[in-house]
């Protein structure tokens, strides 16, 4: 029998009198679930994290955690509108300052890092950290690494790292303590565009290798 969002979700934590915060076993429902949420047209905001999703319905009668539980009860894991789900190419190059030695943490010479770190096909969990920070996941599990035991100061911009079970793309220069692996030429945040992120939850992301 397929899962239900329903014996997904955890537990409810009322918001204000309009929201609730939804807490899931696993990413696999909260992106369910928000496309779920989403289609009923019901719902104010959304906003998605690891193993939560927060909502804020538009009603102003009724209990928003009963709404969202009647929603729940048939609708299985997994099922999400295809249609809506894009894909993107990632250029990466591949001389980021950590490589050498994440290689030796995980036992595996630089060149399989690479080959394990470019296979997969990435699902965008959720947006945080800084604006437009895309957590990837769908990592190979050998490459999950902790992160640095000290931050660095800076991080360059467009900087491909993973820490923590994730991979991601720094879209801007910060402090961070991810492990550096590379670094690619395409722009995550143009606070002009509508919206100013190039990636949203949910969307499908394949590294490319390329050469310096």
């Amino acid at each position: 029998m397929d899962r239900l969002l329903s014996d997904a979700a955890r537990s409810y934590l009322p918001y204000g009198t309009d929201g609730v915060l939804i807490e899931f076993s696993d990413n696999e429902a909260v992106l369910s679930a928000f496309d779920l949420l989403q289609s009923t047209g019901r719902f104010a905001e959304q906003v998605p994290g690891a193993t939560t999703l927060y909502v804020k319905s538009k009603e102003t009668n009724g209990s928003p955690t009963k709404l969202v539980q009647s929603l729940f009860q048939q609708v299985p894991v997994g099922q999400r509108p295809t249609h809506d789900v894009r894909t993107h190419t990632i250029p990466v190059v591949y001389d980021g300052e950590d490589l050498a030695s994440v290689a030796e943490l995980v036992g595996v010479p630089i060149s399989e890092l690479i080959d394990r770190h470019v296979g997969p096909t990435y699902t965008v969990a959720f947006l945080g950290f800084s604006r437009s920070f895309p957590y990837f996941e769908g990592l190979d599990p050998l490459l999950r690494v902790p992160r640095l035991a000290t931050p660095r100061l800076a991080v360059p911009a467009r900087s491909v790292a993973m820490g923590a079970g994730f991979t991601g793309i720094y879209p801007m220069a910060s402090p961070g303590g991810w492990r550096l692996l590379g670094r690619t030429t395409t722009d995550l945040f143009n606070a002009n565009d509508d919206p100013p992120s190039a990636l949203r939850h949910g969307d499908r992301v394949q590294f490319h290798r390329v050469r310096p």
